[in-house]
């Protein structure tokens, strides 16, 4: 799944937008339910698996996802967005 200024893209129009927009992006989330967080794993996974999702801790100590707000126009670098976090089984649903 992917998170764009408009709309979500699912499937193939998801993996062809995690070009222009890999932190909203969301590859392996499925494999991440009901994982703890753990920040050594996440630096792991950025670097063997070319994940560039940002992952905080949730109130309940499970991995999340950290995003922010897409404008038309940006691309996914616009630090100055607004955040946004994600449980797993949100981007999963």
């Amino acid at each position: 799944m992917a998170i764009g200024p408009d709309d979500r893209k699912f499937g193939v129009d998801a993996f062809n937008f995690a070009t222009k927009a890999p932190k909203t992006t969301f590859s392996q989330a499925a494999f991440l339910l009901g994982t703890e967080f753990d920040q050594s794993e996440v630096d792991r996974m950025a670097s063997d698996q070319f994940v560039m999702n940002e992952f905080v801790t949730d109130e309940r100590g499970l991995i999340a996802y950290q995003t922010f707000t897409i404008k038309e126009g940006d691309d996914d670098t616009n630090a100055t967005a607004d955040k946004t976090t994600y449980y797993t089984e949100d981007i999963v649903a």
